[in-house]
């Protein structure tokens, strides 16, 4: 499971924002959403999160965790 995620590393993947990530970035507030492969992407989301709840977007993934993949947002909504 860890090489599959390695393996995302520096993709473009689509997610569907679900809500707040458990654990805030050491950034700031962070939002959580999945992949279509079913894998946890946590990113930065600024104030205004709560606007891309449910939307698809597009996130560079930055790095592989154990338990989940990093990522920024591409494009503003």
């Amino acid at each position: 499971m860890r090489a599959i995620s390695a393996s995302k590393v520096g993709s473009v993947q689509r997610i569907l924002v679900e809500g707040p990530s458990r654990k805030p970035g050491d950034a700031g507030p962070q939002s959580m959403g999945r992949t279509v492969c079913n894998r946890i992407v946590n990113f930065p989301c600024g104030p205004d999160h709560q606007r891309w709840v449910g939307q698809m977007i597009d996130v560079r993934i930055n790095e592989a965790l154990p338990h989940s993949l990093r990522g920024e947002v591409l494009q503003s909504h």
